[in-house]
């Protein structure tokens, strides 16, 4: 069976109500044809038959036939509309079941009441908040003999997933941990600008305000709150010193559709810079004093704490 079979199969299952109804329209459409043809529908209608030029049948067995041939067509139409009609009001689509509802159709022997219920929830409500498109542009704007320093400016754009189901216990994260010789050379190590929360219908929030980072790496945990399709956005802005012989590494907290890169040189000095992701080199190029990337760096269906993207720097003589 081919794909088109296998489509019409499928969709025949799913509205078999109207597939029978079609096929009982078809039927008395074939059945009209004929009957007129025979001499027995719409006899009345001299000008039909003169234009076809057919006689009214006189034949009783042929007006009798005909007559409860008509007789089953309209039964089987007015069944029809009936179960179409109970139909349509008794079916609820599984779509629209409450999540609680859904988990226990793949997992029927979970007790809906139980603290296993509760956190196969939770696992799934953490995974349905993805990012539709993370933008991050990377400065390095001062570049030194061991180090360089990184200003990063990140928006993502979030959105729940749940056509019916508001997320509310969604925890984020964001972490920024700097290498070992930045923390014994750099005091500060780094700054957090800021870090938005926008969704819709709601005030801005701000998770985390200004703040100079010293010798602890950076942690903060938040909770999303977005209603049913709805869509959000976090803004980042932070800076932080890094390590030129190891590679700066990010990665999303929840599951990227297109994680965007763009780079801009503003060190006094021409710069080589390799982006990787998957163990593998996604672009190697080079940026001349005060030059933006310009072409940007685009890639798909990043799974979060398991794609690394990561990007290392060199001088160039």
């Amino acid at each position: 069976m081919d794909y088109k079979q296998r489509g019409m199969l499928l969709w025949f299952k799913k509205h078999m109500v109207i597939a029978l109804l079609i096929i009982v329209f078809i039927y008395g459409l074939i059945l009209s044809v004929i009957g007129i043809w025979d001499g027995v529908y719409l006899s009345q209608c001299e000008w039909l038959y003169n234009y076809l030029n057919i006689s009214p049948s006189v034949d009783n067995y042929d007006i009798s036939f005909y007559a409860s041939a008509s007789q089953d067509f309209w039964f089987f139409v007015v069944i029809g509309i009936a179960a179409a009609w109970i139909t349509s009001i008794g079916k609820k689509d599984a779509k629209d079941d409450n999540l609680t509802t859904k988990v226990n159709h793949f997992f029927p022997e979970v007790d809906p009441a139980s603290a296993h219920m509760r956190f196969l929830e939770k696992v799934i409500n953490e995974n349905s908040c993805i990012a539709t498109k993370i933008s991050s542009k990377l400065s390095i704007t001062t570049l030194e003999e061991d180090f360089y320093e990184l200003v990063v400016h990140t928006s993502t754009n979030l959105k729940n997933i749940h056509h019916n189901h508001s997320i509310d216990e969604n925890n984020g994260s964001f972490s920024l941990f700097p290498d070992e010789k930045v923390l014994e050379a750099k005091i500060p190590w780094g700054r957090v600008n800021s870090f938005i929360f926008e969704s819709e219908g709601v005030d801005n929030k701000s998770i985390v305000g200004a703040e100079d980072l010293a010798r602890e790496p950076f942690e903060v945990d938040y909770n999303i709150k977005l209603g049913a399709g709805n869509s959000g956005r976090i803004i980042a802005n932070y800076s932080m010193w890094n390590d030129i012989k190891e590679p700066f590494e990010m990665t999303p907290t929840m599951f990227a559709l297109d994680y965007e890169l763009d780079f801009e040189n503003k060190t006094t000095e021409k710069l080589s810079i390799e982006v990787i992701c998957r163990d593998r080199a996604i672009r190697n190029f080079d940026l001349d004093i005060n030059e933006n990337l310009g072409n940007l760096i685009s890639i798909k269906d990043v799974k979060c704490d398991e794609d690394i993207i990561s990007f290392r720097l060199k001088k160039v003589d």
